[in-house]
């Protein structure tokens, strides 16, 4: 079996079926952290419902909606989980979602590594991570030399620094989404 290239990983990968937003390592002020327990907003489960079936997908990787628990979407506040209007929330897959809010996941439960050199941009390694777990069983070591991960470096509270760098979510946290997150 030939040798897999981060070249032909990406010839791999379903074609887009939209262009996707930009994506890079950022942080969520932690004052506006939803605290643990909030109960969701009446009427959340149905505008949760009309913000995915907007958005098609990720709008960060294209990854759709499915029935297996890891790769269930999620609602993302972009400003912070007060602000419910439509056009302040977007659709994210968990991975893409723990990149967004790498200060959470990164600093608070270690579940994101931080990269600053990577053979692809992150919107790419985001998808390739789906495709190669889903399609070839790639375990974190071998994918992560494919992506071109070097240079491990750590969380500050700096977003121009933040955007410099690659996160990447380590398989055991992927594999460990215990349920649809409704309300993040």
């Amino acid at each position: 079996m030939p040798v897999l290239t981060l070249e032909a990983a990406l010839a791999e990968l379903p074609p887009l079926v939209r262009p996707l937003k930009p994506l890079t390592p950022s942080f969520l002020d932690p004052r506006e952290w939803r605290p643990s327990g909030t109960r969701p907003p009446a009427g959340w489960d149905a505008l949760r419902a009309r913000i995915i079936a907007r958005d098609g997908g990720c709008v960060y990787c294209g990854q759709g909606e499915s029935s297996e628990r890891r790769s269930r979407l999620e609602v993302n506040h972009l400003n912070g989980h007060r602000d419910n209007r439509p056009e302040a929330l977007e659709t994210v897959c968990v991975l893409c979602h723990r990149v967004l809010h790498a200060g959470r996941s990164a600093a608070i439960y270690g579940s994101l590594v931080l990269f600053r050199r990577a053979g692809c941009d992150q919107n790419n390694l985001i998808r390739l991570c789906w495709w190669l777990r889903t399609t070839r069983r790639l375990a974190d070591r071998p994918l992560m030399e494919l992506l071109g991960l070097h240079e491990q470096a750590q969380f500050r509270m700096d977003r121009p620094y933040l955007s410099t760098l690659y996160g990447y979510v380590p398989e055991r946290y992927w594999l460990l989404e215990r349920r649809p997150v409704s309300y993040s």
